[in-house]
This record gives C-alpha cells, structure tokens and sequence, in this order.
C-alpha cells in the first residue's frame, strides 16, 4: 500500500501532470512544511510564522533557477484529532480545552512529535495540556493507532489534516487557536528556466482553488477506495474548472 507521505505527494503531482502535460515533469512540488522538519527543539514561546513570512524566508534561502509559486489554502499539517465521543463527552472544541483533561489521556502519533514543540513539548507550554502518556506510531501504522483511538484505548492522536482516516472515523479536529502547529500550505516549486508563464498560471490557478478538505477527499479515494491518482487528480481539475 502506497504510504501516506508518497500519496499526499502523488496526488499534487498528478493534479500538475493532468493539468500541465509533459512540461510539469520539469518541476517538483511540496508541501511547505519547514516547520515540522525543522531539527531540535524550539523555545516554547516561538511566534508562529504565517505563510507570507514562511514563505519569504524560503524564497531568500532559494538557490537560483527555483522558484516559489501562490501558496495553497490547502494544508498538510500536524493537528490533535479526538473521537466525536470525547469530544462531546468533555467539551472539547479547541486545545485550549486539554489542560482540563489531559492529565488522563493517553496522547498517540509520530516517534517524533513526543520531543518536539508542534507536539508534545508545545502541547504543554502554550496549553498546559499534559498528557498521562504518550504513543508512538510509525506513519504506517497510523490506521492501528486510528483503531485504538476509535476504541477508548488513546483519547487523542496527532495526525495529518489530510490524513483520510479523517473523512471515514468520527474524528473531531481540535482547533489551534494559539497556532501551535505552524504554516503548511502546500506551495508549488519549480525550476525556473523550465516553466514557462503558461505553466505557473496554471499552477497558481490550482493553488487558489485547492483546500485542506480537497486533498483529505482525493486522499481517501486513492487511500481507500483505490482509485488511480491520475483519474482522480484529474476529476478535480475538471469540477473545478481548470480543465
């Protein structure tokens, strides 16, 4: 089974290749998730960087022949998932409501997230939410940790905003009001001397039009309905008039 990372990626791609042809092979594109990868800790109070600003550090830092293009609403982001059980059973709607009821739940999601600020660190200095334990999970094993969030064993797990385990469990996204969980639009970039206008208007044309919930939908039509990420991809530029 293709894995969550090379599906969120495949998808973006297939929607370039079914819009632009041969010419979007001369390009790549990514989500921007600097922040996620950044190595180390952060300090807790870090401001997060909205996507204008994440943005204009990556195109200074930019080597020369790339370009950065529109950035997407779209966003594949890290973000605290409960069941709609828990949620209602606790009261839960934002983050902000965890430091109540933390301290008896058992949080699961990547390896990583248990040392980092946009997780378990950040958790607990911006909304003093500390959790009984936590549960790591390797990305492929996402859909056991779903299980068991599903049967009471975890009440929480950090996962993927597009993550289509989303659209089939009754899963509550709790929101960030402090934006814990930094910007991660996804932001075309291309090499320069190999794209010509057309093709950036193009690529800019499907950024203003892609969201968070479009991505999570085409995600759960290749993920679970296995659908072909091309027929898929291009489905979506025909309902959305871009082809």
């Amino acid at each position: 089974m293709i894995s969550a990372w090379r599906r969120r990626r495949a998808l973006i791609v297939g929607v370039a290749l079914a819009l632009s042809g041969a010419a979007a092979a001369a390009f790549a594109v990514w989500p921007e998730m600097r922040d996620r990868d950044e190595p180390g800790p952060r300090p807790a109070a870090a401001t997060p960087a909205p996507v204008e600003s994440v943005n204009a550090a990556l195109r200074r830092r930019l080597p020369g022949g790339l370009r950065l293009l529109d950035p997407s609403r779209a966003e594949d982001k890290d973000a605290i998932v409960v069941t709609r059980r828990t949620a209602r059973r606790h009261g839960l709607t934002s983050l902000a409501d965890l430091a109540r009821v933390s301290d008896g739940f058992v949080l699961g999601g990547a390896p990583e997230a248990q040392t980092r600020r946009q997780g378990m660190v950040g958790l607990r200095a911006v909304y003093g939410a500390g959790f009984k334990a936590y549960q790591p999970f390797r990305q492929e094993d996402f859909g056991t940790m779903a299980d068991l969030l599903d049967k009471g064993s975890l009440q929480a797990a950090q996962m993927f905003t597009t993550d289509p385990l989303l659209r089939s469990r009754d899963f509550a996204v709790l929101s960030d009001p402090e934006h814990l969980f930094g910007a991660q639009n996804v932001t075309p970039l291309v090499g320069d001397g190999r794209v010509d206008a057309a093709v950036r208007a193009a690529l800019n044309a499907v950024s203003a039009e892609l969201t968070t919930e479009d991505l999570r939908y085409m995600n759960a039509r290749v993920a679970l309905d296995e659908d072909a990420v091309e027929a898929v991809a291009k489905a979506w530029l025909v309902q959305n008039g871009l082809l």
